[in-house]
């Protein structure tokens, strides 16, 4: 089944259509086979190309994944990612599509640590706040000394200390 198309994949076609291409990881312009200069987006190599008035991005690796693979990358549950875990390395050998958790499992395992702390939900020292609730401090200043960004949350840890103390 094909997934509905983002901006990002018109943007791809285009570039193919265009007669963008990737050797050996470097990006070329259809125009006059010069190399294309290479901009980076969260540490992911790309390059733009006009779209009318428009300036439209497009990211190396997924172009190699349409060169290499066809329209098979826009299938749904399909991800074009690198076979060794370097983004920067964008060459057709290291280029694959695959699950998501394919994908993931091609990252060096510091990499997903890093990805899986950063997910995991900060817990909070309910007995701290309940304390400065205690003393009278007001939900705001509980947040700044604690971190937290809602008041709910705050609110949360509250009402469920009274209603364990009620019980």
């Amino acid at each position: 089944m094909q997934k509905i198309l983002s901006k990002a994949d018109e943007a791809l076609l285009l570039a193919q259509k265009k007669g963008y291409t990737i050797k050996n990881g470097v990006p070329h312009s259809y125009i006059t086979n010069c190399i294309r200069s290479t901009l980076y987006d969260k540490g992911r190599p790309y390059f733009t190309i006009r779209d009318g008035k428009m300036s439209r991005k497009v990211l190396v690796h997924r172009l190699v994944g349409l060169q290499k693979f066809g329209n098979q990358i826009f299938e749904q549950g399909l991800f074009v990612y690198h076979k060794n875990g370097e983004i920067l390395d964008n060459t057709d050998d290291n280029i694959c599509i695959g699950s998501m958790s394919e994908a993931q499992m091609s990252k060096k395992l510091e990499v997903r640590l890093a990805s899986a702390r950063a997910a995991t939900p900060k817990k909070h020292d309910h007995k701290f706040i309940i304390e400065m609730h205690k003393k009278g401090m007001s939900y705001a200043k509980i947040m700044q000394e604690t971190g937290i960004k809602s008041k709910g949350t705050i609110s949360f840890i509250i009402k469920k200390s009274e209603e364990s103390c009620s019980a």
